[in-house]
């Protein structure tokens, strides 16, 4: 997702993935109706209503233009997010990684990776979570840093402590 416009301004662009071509250099389909000339000062992604898809927060630089809220709709698949202690720095900098049920740390089984952040890109803040789409797996492994959590639920948020993790 970016925050350049698509369907002729109305709509952030958002480029899906076609894989990797040979030599690992990431293929995009770009979206309809590029070239306008609106786009956002900032996009932010975040889960603002805590349902497990992704919402965007398009930033508008003049106020009478007015900023947008786009809610993540689509997506049937189950879904993760992990969040890393309550106090302090909330985990920024841990590693979050996502795998097939009982085969956490195989390269093969690895549904996702993310690092938490506090940032979604310029100007964009969102809070230190990390939200994975699970596809068809409705039970994980967790592995934050080196700490594995193994059957993990899907469908919730989940926070992770020195004591393992706990459903919010």
């Amino acid at each position: 997702m970016t925050s350049a416009s698509a369907d002729h301004g109305r709509i952030p662009a958002v480029f899906r993935s076609l894989g990797v071509a040979d030599g690992g250099t990431p293929r995009f389909e770009a979206p309809d109706g590029l070239g306008s000339p609106q786009y956002w000062v900032a996009g932010a992604t975040f889960d603002a209503d805590r349902d497990g898809r992704l919402d965007v927060f398009l930033a508008e630089w003049y106020p009478e233009v007015g900023s947008k809220l786009f809610r993540g709709l689509g997506g049937r698949g189950h879904w993760l997010g992990v969040e890393l202690g309550r106090a302090g720095t909330g985990g920024l900098g841990a590693n979050v990684s996502v795998y097939e049920r009982g085969r956490a740390g195989q390269a093969s089984a690895l549904i996702g990776r993310q690092e938490i952040t506090a940032s979604t890109g310029y100007a964009s803040g969102a809070a230190p979570i990390a939200i994975f789409g699970l596809g068809d797996h409705s039970v994980v492994d967790l592995v934050v840093n080196e700490a594995r959590v193994r059957n993990v639920a899907a469908d919730r948020l989940v926070a992770f402590g020195g004591r393992g993790c706990a459903a919010s």
